[in-house]
C-alpha cells in the first residue's frame, strides 16, 4: 500500500485488512495513524474506540498512549498537551544522547577521514525517531 501516492486508497486497503479475520498486527495502528495524518480525527477516535481491546493487545503501550493523546488534541487540547509532553520527555534524553554520539562521530571522522562512524550514528538516531 503506497499511502503517499494515494492516501484514500491506502486507508481503504487498511480498513479492508482490518475487517478480515486475520490481519497483520500493524494494520490497526497504521490505520489510526493515517486517519490522524489526514485530519480525520473523528474516524481515528471511532476506530480506536471500536477496537479498544484489540488495540491493547496488538499496539505497544507507548504507541497507544501517543494515539490516544493525538486523538484528544482535536477535542480537548488542554488535556492532550501534558500527555504529549510526558511522552516526549521519555524520548528527548535518548535523542540528545544519540545526537551527542553523532557530533562525536563527525568530529572523529573529520579528523580521520572516516565517514562510516557518522553513518552508523545517524542510523541509530533515525531508529530512535521511529
Amino acid at each position: 500500500v503506497n499511502i503517499e501516492d494515494d492516501p484514500a486508497l491506502g486507508i481503504e486497503r487498511l480498513k479492508f485488512l482490518l475487517a478480515q479475520d486475520s490481519f497483520p498486527p500493524e494494520v490497526l495502528g497504521n490505520l489510526i495513524t493515517q486517519y490522524l495524518s489526514h485530519g480525520k480525527d473523528d474516524l481515528a477516535s471511532e476506530t480506536l474506540e471500536a477496537n479498544k481491546q484489540l488495540a491493547r493487545e496488538i499496539i505497544s503501550p507507548e504507541l497507544l498512549s501517543y494515539l490516544e493523546a493525538a486523538i484528544l488534541t482535536s477535542t480537548y487540547p488542554d488535556e492532550a498537551i501534558p500527555l504529549l509532553e510526558k511522552i516526549a520527555s521519555k524520548h528527548v534524553p535518548k535523542l540528545k544522547e544519540q545526537m551527542n554520539k553523532i557530533t562525536d562521530a563527525v568530529t572523529v571522522s573529520s579528523q580521520e577521514k572516516e565517514s562510516s562512524m557518522i553513518l552508523s550514528a545517524t542510523k541509530e538516531y533515525d531508529a530512535l525517531l521511529d
